[in-house]
């Protein structure tokens, strides 16, 4: 085996050093996450990961950039196989690499066929690669590229701000024109024309699919998914802007939750019912600003270190007793081990089908530590104390293939969400009465299929946010209160959370206690058929949501928010202790 040549970078003032070593064979010994070992003699390239050393990916991404990213610095240095270490984008477009990716463009636009298109400007989305450690290798051609990812690098903030990006001038402007017309000026492409929004130009909706080509003479596994042109037909979309959800649905049938037969048919029922629906579905994207759903705050601010899957590992060996769900009938599992969840984790990155019998497990609610993703130190938007209750930082680790059915955190309880991991699909319906009501059977049954397409189809005001670990590292927003949501886990997914009940949201707090007092009053009580240890434990989610915001009416703030705050609380407590001693907490 060669010497090691020692190699670093610097990125957003921390130094990331590493090895890179050849030889015949596979690397031995252990190593510094970021390691590089290449195999001389079956021309692999290994990876050293947190959880020990992997198959790098060697396949490319349509707009000729490198698959496999550092496992740190994640997309911010992608691996360059000719200059054998971790390189930024400026390596690929202004620097040594710009001719092997012009180079690897040119081969894939000579082998790709006419892009088909959907009556826009826009090319219909082809299946697109996932995040694991070891990608499929795609058997569909290149077609034309995300303009985003086109785009010339732009230098790394150096502090996370709260302000919109500045619109694209010069080569950039000339970039976007040369793709599609209709983005030639700055002021389409941030208000974009017809209803179109940027997500639906450029974000990952409009992804194509990453062609098979293995740089430099290195060999890439075979896939272990199957082909998205394997799976059932795809039906039409009912209404012809949704027609982007199919993209969805290939992405979904073509990676990582293909593996896990029993969620990727759950999975690919809900998004066909998305393509069945009869309006246009809202997509909200970084643009959104407030909606019924939540308020959106872009990118947040951060005065620590960057999230990882090395600190979300810390917290969850930390913690004494995480709560794990099952997510083929999200119940809650007891007596969990964390060496459970990463074999399952371990499974589904080797590309093994999963078994049946077993649970696909999600992580939630993990505290975050000092140690851990609490040290990234999160801002949040909100001040604690002045008609406002923050709490504990958590993290909620989801596999490739978890859905969570549809459902809202708490009673009269907002939350700030920071996506820093994977790509997941949000669904997100308002709490409005009609809705409200609509979810009270989910309040004292296990989730299913059947209940959660039914309930799909019947909510109000259905936005959706799809979230990618490149295009919406640290998205923030904030889920108003009893926001109904329904998430779709397309690759292993990450996120933090904080629940926060303020006066800001004082009309929906007015609202969903209303609806809770009613549902308690008139329909759980005294005409729900379960046991009495469930209905107490709705009743104890209530009591729990009364006392957070006794907490806050004893805070400053004006006379007419604090006289409803007041009004509410008087009647909660007067239902409370109304009720039968057999479901009192």
């Amino acid at each position: 085996m060669s010497p090691k040549t020692s190699k670093s970078f610097t990125l957003n003032g921390a130094k990331f050093k590493y090895c890179v070593t050849k030889g015949d064979g596979e690397p031995s010994g252990g190593g510094m996450v970021g390691d590089l070992h290449f195999d001389l003699a079956s021309g692999t390239v290994w990876v050293r990961e947190d959880i020990g050393w992997m198959v790098g990916d060697l396949s490319m991404r349509p707009n000729g950039l490198p698959s496999q990213q550092h496992p740190t610095a994640g997309f911010e240095r992608r691996l360059s196989v000719v200059a054998e270490g971790w390189m930024s984008r400026n390596y690929w477009y202004t620097g040594g690499g710009v001719e092997v990716r012009l180079a690897w463009l040119a081969s894939q636009a000579a082998l790709a066929p006419a892009v088909p298109t959907n009556g826009t400007d826009v090319p219909v989305p082809q299946s697109t690669p996932t995040q694991s450690f070891i990608y499929p290798q795609s058997s569909h051609p290149t077609s034309t590229d995300n303009p985003i990812d086109q785009m010339p690098p732009r230098l790394p903030d150096n502090t996370l701000g709260m302000g919109d990006l500045p619109p694209p001038v010069g080569p950039v402007q000339d970039l976007l024109s040369s793709y599609d017309p209709l983005l030639a000026s700055s002021s389409m492409l941030l208000n974009p024309p017809d209803g179109r929004d940027m997500t639906e130009a450029t974000s990952s909706f409009a992804q194509a699919s990453c062609a098979s080509t293995v740089p430099i003479g290195y060999t890439h596994l075979p896939s272990a998914f199957p082909s998205s042109t394997d799976g059932p037909h795809l039906p039409e979309a009912v209404h012809p802007a949704n027609s982007w959800v199919s993209s969805l649905i290939r992405e979904w049938d073509s990676g990582p939750p293909s593996l896990v037969e029993l969620q990727q048919k759950r999975g690919r029922a809900i998004l066909e019912t998305l393509l069945s629906m009869e309006t246009p579905i809202e997509r909200l994207n970084a643009q959104s600003t407030s909606t019924p759903c939540c308020e959106i705050f872009r990118v947040g601010t951060r005065m620590g270190p960057r999230p990882s899957q090395l600190l979300a590992m810390i917290d969850l060996l930390s913690a004494p007793d995480i709560s794990f769900s099952d997510s083929f009938n999200n119940t809650v599992e007891r007596s969990v081990m964390a060496a459970e969840f990463w074999n399952a984790q371990s499974l589904l990155l080797s590309g093994k089908p999963f078994n049946r019998g077993g649970r696909l497990l999600a992580a939630f609610d993990i505290p975050a530590t000092e140690s851990g993703l609490l040290s990234c130190q999160y801002v949040p938007p909100f001040e604690d104390g002045k008609g406002c209750s923050l709490s504990h930082l958590t993290n909620t680790w989801t596999l490739a293939g978890a859905i969570t059915h549809p459902h809202s955190d708490g009673i009269a309880c907002a939350m700030i969400i920071v996506h820093w991991r994977g790509r997941k699909l949000w669904l997100l319906w308002p709490a409005t009465l009609l809705n409200l009501r609509i979810m009270q059977p989910t309040l004292t049954t296990t989730a299913h299929l059947d209940t959660t397409i039914d309930i799909i189809r019947h909510l109000e005001g259905l936005q959706v946010l799809f979230l990618t670990e490149e295009d919406f590292f640290e998205f923030t927003f904030s889920l108003r209160p009893n926001t109904i949501h329904c998430c779709l886990s397309f690759t292993e997914s990450c996120h933090v959370g904080m629940p926060v009940r303020s006066i800001r949201y004082l009309d929906d707090f007015e609202l969903v206690m209303g609806w809770a007092h009613d549902f308690l009053a008139t329909t759980l009580i005294p005409d729900t058929i379960i046991c009495n240890e469930e209905k107490a434990q709705v009743v104890d989610k209530y009591e729990d949501a009364v006392r957070e915001w006794e907490y806050i009416h004893k805070q400053p703030m004006d006379r007419v928010s604090k006289s409803r705050i007041g009004k509410v609380l008087e009647g909660a407590r007067s239902l409370i202790d109304s009720l039968p001693t057999y479901v009192r907490p």
